[in-house]
């Protein structure tokens, strides 16, 4: 029997809302951030909103197979985990 450790990812999100009504989004904040904290984003504006998901964005499939890496797992094809 082999003993292999799984891998877990934690990729934290943020939530984003947008809408031209900021009363409406002003109620929702109300309701949302004490208990997500920073994890909510809220807009009225659609061109800040894309530039601020934009600028978050980052290279997924890099920091997997970096962490994959670091961990020295075999990623070959051929490899098959014992039943």
């Amino acid at each position: 029997m082999s003993n292999l450790t799984p891998i877990c990812f934690y990729h934290s999100i943020t939530i984003v809302f947008l809408d031209d009504n900021a009363s409406f989004l002003d109620a929702i904040q109300l309701d949302m951030s004490p208990q997500g904290g920073d994890r909510f984003r809220f807009f009225t504006n659609e061109h800040e909103a894309v530039e601020t998901i934009l600028s978050h964005q980052e290279n997924l499939t890099g920091s997997v197979l970096n962490i994959l890496d670091k961990n020295e797992i075999d990623l070959a094809s051929d490899r098959k985990l014992p039943l």
